[in-house]
C-alpha cells in the first residue's frame, strides 16, 4: 500500500549487503536494479547525500552496477527531466 515513503537509501543498503554477502568467496558477479517511483523520501537531501557519500562508492568498489526503472503514471516525465541525477545507470545517463 502506497504510504508516501521511499526509502532508497535503506533499499539499496541492503542491497549492497547482500551482494557482499553473494560475492565474497569469488567468481560471482552482482548488480541491482532499482525499482523507484521517485525520489527518496521522506529527508530526500540527507538520504541522497548518504547514499552518494556512503553507498556509492562501496558500490563502484565491488564493481556492482545499479540499473534504474522508473514506476508510475508519470515515469517517462521523470526519465526526460533527470529524475534520478543522483543514480549512475538511471535514465539520463
Amino acid at each position: 500500500r502506497p504510504n508516501g515513503a521511499t526509502p532508497t537509501y535503506d533499499a539499496l543498503s541492503k542491497a549492497l549487503g547482500l551482494l557482499k554477502t553473494a560475492t565474497a568467496a569469488g567468481g560471482l558477479s552482482g548488480s541491482v536494479i532499482l525499482l523507484t517511483d521517485g525520489q527518496p523520501a521522506p529527508q530526500q537531501d540527507t538520504q541522497i547525500a548518504a547514499i552518494q557519500h556512503d553507498l556509492l562508492p562501496q558500490f563502484k568498489q565491488g564493481n556492482f552496477p545499479i540499473d534504474t526503472v522508473a514506476l508510475g503514471a508519470d515515469q517517462l516525465r521523470h526519465a526526460d527531466q533527470a529524475h534520478l541525477p543522483w543514480v549512475p545507470g538511471a535514465p539520463h545517463a
